[in-house]
């Protein structure tokens, strides 16, 4: 991968007469159905309403971005964009999630519980983005490569709704804050609630390491498993890889696309995330799950023995959970 190649696919992206209402969306020549890199727009009034959400300026024109079908990802652009996230609802895309966090008072959005909006909410939300946003596509057949050219474009794009991997503003730290807030406030059962998880009997903990956050039930200790990991590369659920450069007490040195040097993340919050997974069976992979290296601690306990990995939502499962020997779709 060249920078001038994500150069590239960030000028399309950018490029005004790319985008389609939508209504519009997929034009004939849009190639939909390969999978590739997609952003999402406002105009004046849509950026308004998310200025007034956030108490803070966005800009009409880009705030969100993503990638369809990296990885063993069957997604294509035109199901990631009409069926998850025009067609679909908050617990399945995280870009609705971001809206209706944001939008929820704008709209009048009310929390059910467990991801998911009251009522008509949903409509109301996908009428807003029908309403207000534009989408500009990017195909890209190559799905291997498609995790890491994510990285380096949303870098030269700076999505301001993004978070994962992004790095932190005011926007972001609002918008963290709000997303966990819908989340609190939320009671009832969710639209498409996960199965009730078989309880693993519990063993007895070992004493906790560097890390300060012990093995709890029959979790294995992430920091033993890290060591194992060291010079070897796992890829995250869109195919981005993840290089373990080495174990330093209570950190993990890992390098990535941005970090090819390494950059430090606390084992603790794996750890966390370990021993939730082998608690109740299955952990959402999300910064309001598991902390902002998400994609790094699911990387992490997909490798852990027993873990199934499901692309959507976005979560590792154990062999053990029910219904868990049916493959993902």
């Amino acid at each position: 991968m060249s920078a001038s190649e994500a150069e590239e696919l960030a000028r399309l992206l950018s490029d005004s007469t790319r985008r389609v209402t939508p209504a519009a969306f997929p034009r004939p020549t849009d190639r939909a159905t390969e999978p590739g890199l997609y952003a999402w727009f406002a105009d004046a009034a849509g950026a308004a309403a998310l200025s007034r959400g956030l108490a803070t300026r966005i800009v009409p024109g880009l705030v969100y971005a993503g990638e369809a079908g990296a990885g063993s990802s069957a997604a294509s652009l035109s199901s990631r964009i009409r069926r998850n996230h025009l067609g679909g609802n908050i617990y399945g895309s995280t870009f609705r999630f971001t809206l209706a966090a944001v939008l929820a008072r704008e709209l009048g959005l009310q929390p059910a519980g467990g991801k998911a909006l009251a009522t008509d909410g949903e409509e109301r939300l996908s009428r807003w983005m029908r309403d207000h946003l534009t989408v500009a596509i990017a195909p890209l057949p190559e799905r291997a490569r498609l995790g890491m050219l994510e990285d380096q474009v949303l870098s030269r794009l700076d999505p301001p709704l993004n978070l994962e991997g992004m790095p932190r503003s005011p926007v972001r730290a609002a918008l963290s804050a709000m997303r966990k807030s819908l989340l609190r406030t939320g009671s009832g059962e969710p639209t498409t609630a996960p199965p009730v998880p078989r309880r693993i009997p519990p063993r007895p903990s070992p004493p906790a390491r560097l890390t300060g956050v012990p093995p709890a039930g029959p979790a294995p200790d992430v920091a033993a498993h890290l060591d194992g990991l060291v010079g070897r590369t796992i890829p995250t659920m869109t195919g981005r890889p993840n290089r373990i450069l080495a174990v330093e007490g209570a950190r993990v040195l890992v390098g990535t696309g941005r970090s090819p040097e390494g950059a430090a993340v606390g084992i603790a919050d794996i750890q966390v995330a370990a021993n939730r997974l082998y608690a109740e069976g299955s952990i959402d992979i999300s910064v309001e799950s598991v902390g902002h290296r998400s994609a790094f601690i699911g990387a992490v306990l997909a490798t852990l023995p027993g873990a199934l990995v499901e692309l959507r939502p976005r979560r590792i499962l154990l062999d053990t959970f029910p219904g868990a020997e049916v493959a993902p779709t």
